[in-house]
């Protein structure tokens, strides 16, 4: 009995300490992606509200009287990027006001009634810790500077849980269907569902548009596209479970003693990501001897035939914390070769996927990549720029016929990075100059399964210490090699011998 009044004592004082460091280190994550959204991210132009001014054009195009959703989502399967609408014609009555509505009232609404929710409850230490872990999810903080709509369910998440009714509001965004449930029992709710059926009858004929825009949509699109807003929809519901104070009277609250009891005998672990994603190429590779001929063709078949990530989408965008990667690496690159390319001489963007750093260099550069796909893109996006299929181990071009090449984030992907560097050497003329990076070998890139625009299924994705790119940098001269930003890349400019 002694020992076990002595041992509570510290057990208490552990759980403080537990929550008091998840509470800090959740605090540094929001602050974090604040601070480097801020810093790399046009939050005072264009980019800040730039979900909300998406929806609300939508809906001007449509009282304009040419439709919610855009052609291309009407017309068979396709790639969804910003200005897309998966939400049913119903949404409109959410986005409509705002054409006359100054913007800032949205993110009013949507802050100050989660946050009314949330107080009112009082939640629990323990409760407030899980939900600034939900709000420093990766991308969190950013979804609310970018005003999406999912910051105003998860306030309409809180008010259903407080006062039932406002359930049925959630109808509205149907990928988050199980949250809507909240409240079904009462009568406020199915009246409100019920003004919700009223309203959508004038809109009934563009449901079937809809149901094209969401069932074609590919990408980060579909039924499930809401997967990823999990976390932010969770914050109210963390405050609810920990609640220690419920302002409707006969109510029981048990935050307190979950937070001192219960709580302390949990034990569990978050994970996210799952196993790589299962598709023919994947199936096809599980016998190949990692190494030989025929696994780096199938190496290549993936990069080819499968992938379909698109860099320019993920950082003008922010699909993901990845964007923020892309666009500081863009940032650097583009101060390299302003400070390193040769002068006016001829450019190679080698394995430029989809242009996030050839659409910075001059009109007339080259860029070079094995996914048609990407090419087609980028056909469409930099009629000025040359670009050409094929492989860098074994690149169409002449010896000799370019002052400078890039090879960003690409070399990690090769099956022979030697046989990468000797076409590099090859297609510059002497004294020519590389620019590149490789992900740098940091605890960061440990964490790139919790990005929902990570490609799961590539087949491996290498990192590099500065020392391991010099030596196989080994006959070149470096002028430059260090990390990036953060230790994200591993930044090198060397030059071809004459």
């Amino acid at each position: 009995m002694i020992g076990d009044l002595t041992a509570r004592p510290r057990r208490i004082r552990l759980a403080r300490v537990a929550i008091l460091s998840v509470t800090g280190l959740a605090l540094l994550a929001i602050v974090v992606q604040l601070v480097v959204g801020f810093a790399f991210l046009n939050w005072g132009a264009t980019d800040l509200g730039v979900d909300l001014r998406a929806y609300v054009e939508a809906s001007r195009m449509w009282l304009h009287g040419d439709g919610f959703y855009l052609p291309r989502q009407l017309h068979g399967p396709y790639l969804t990027e910003l200005g897309d609408v998966l939400y049913p014609p119903t949404a409109l009555y959410v986005f409509l006001p705002f054409l006359v509505l100054p913007s800032t009232l949205w993110w009013v609404l949507a802050i100050g009634l989660l946050t009314y929710v949330v107080w009112s409850w009082r939640p629990a230490p323990w409760a407030i810790a899980l939900i600034l872990v939900c709000l420093a999810y990766p991308n969190n903080p950013i979804t609310y500077l970018r005003g999406a709509p999912v910051i105003v369910f998860a306030a309409l998440v809180g008010a259903a849980l407080r006062w039932k009714w406002p359930g049925g509001l959630i109808l509205l965004k149907p990928s988050i269907l199980p949250f809507a449930l909240i409240g079904i029992r009462t009568r406020g709710w199915w009246l409100t569902a019920a003004l919700l059926a009223v309203l959508t009858l004038p809109l009934l004929s563009l449901i079937p548009d809809w149901l094209h825009a969401v069932v074609d949509s590919r990408g980060y699109g579909g039924v499930l596209y809401s997967a990823r807003d999990l976390p932010l929809l969770l914050i109210p519901v963390c405050a609810f479970l920990g609640r220690t104070r419920d302002p409707q009277p006969g109510h029981m609250t048990f935050g307190w003693s979950l937070g001192h009891g219960v709580a302390r005998r949990l034990r569990g672990t978050l994970h996210r990501g799952g196993p790589m994603e299962l598709h023919d190429h994947a199936a096809h590779g599980v016998d190949i001897e990692p190494g030989s001929l025929a696994w780096s063709e199938w190496v290549k078949d993936y990069y080819r035939d499968v992938e379909t990530y698109d860099w320019v989408d993920v950082a003008d965008n922010l699909r993901g914390p990845e964007a923020f990667f892309h666009r500081n690496r863009a940032r650097v690159v583009r101060r390299l070769t302003a400070k390193y390319a040769v002068p006016g001489g001829p450019i190679l963007d080698a394995g430029c996927g989809t242009g996030l750093n050839l659409r910075h260099l001059p009109l007339g550069s080259t860029g070079i990549d094995i996914n048609p796909r990407n090419l087609e893109l980028i056909k469409k996006r930099l009629p000025g720029h040359h670009v050409v299929e094929g492989d860098i181990e074994a690149m169409p071009f002449e010896d000799g016929a370019f002052a400078t090449v890039l090879c960003t984030e690409v070399l990690e992907h090769v099956p022979d990075p030697a046989a990468a560097l000797r076409e590099y050497r090859r297609v510059l003329q002497p004294g020519g100059v590389l620019i590149g990076s490789v992900p740098a070998r940091s605890a960061i890139w440990k964490l790139r399964f919790l990005s929902s625009t990570c490609p799961h299924s590539e087949p491996f994705h290498n990192e590099y210490l500065p020392d391991e790119v010099r030596a196989m940098l080994d006959g070149w001269t470096v002028l430059h090699l260090g990390y990036s930003l953060l230790h994200f890349n591993v930044m090198f400019v060397a030059r071809r011998a004459g």
